[in-house]
């Protein structure tokens, strides 16, 4: 099993509710993208104002569901949509899960 955890920084100029509508908009999608096996997807709850403001799990098969999953419509929308243009800064990992 593969995870992949993405971490955004949004722009000051991100509208509010930005954070709510790509939460919804992922979890939708989750259940739209065959490879994925699980997700989570959520808000910083604001307890520091330097941490990251979006992050994201996602769970995959193995790297060949990871990569569908990255060249899905539905993700290109998501992240063309959301985040590319409030993006600041991003950080991301993918890594093998142990039994």
């Amino acid at each position: 099993m593969i995870r992949h955890c993405s971490l955004w920084k949004f722009t000051d100029d991100a509208p509010t509710g930005l954070v709510d509508e790509a939460t919804d908009a992922f979890y939708a999608a989750a259940g739209e993208i065959p490879s994925i096996r699980a997700c989570q997807v959520g808000g910083n709850m604001g307890y520091l104002e330097s941490n990251y403001d979006f992050a994201l799990t996602i769970d995959f098969d193995d790297l060949d569901g990871y990569r569908e999953y990255v060249a899905h419509d539905r993700h290109m929308q998501l992240f063309k949509k959301y985040l590319e243009p409030y993006l600041d800064r991003r950080s991301a990992v993918q890594f093998e899960l142990r039994d």
